[in-house]
């Protein structure tokens, strides 16, 4: 069984043809802009501004918190306090 001939390697391109390629490069992309959020996510739902400004206070007092962290943190010392 006869083998094919390797194929002959392609003739690199001279400076001048790169040069031109690389001048038709387009423009480097733009970052998008993020929108502005109208108002803060919250996960839990409250139907009262104020309730939740009360607990976004509580949360910043002796450390910064999360919110989420915080709720977590109570509801383990009730469920320590009721002896459950």
């Amino acid at each position: 069984m006869a083998l094919p001939q390797r194929p002959k390697p392609a003739e690199a391109p001279s400076s001048a043809k790169i040069e031109q390629f690389i001048g038709q490069g387009g423009t480097p992309p733009k970052a998008a802009e993020k929108p502005a959020r109208k108002k803060p996510i919250h996960m839990l739902d409250f139907h009262d501004p104020e309730l939740l400004a009360r607990l976004d206070e509580a949360c910043r007092k002796p450390i910064k918190r999360s919110r989420n962290q915080w709720i977590l943190e109570a509801v383990v010392e009730k469920l320590e306090r009721d002896g459950k």
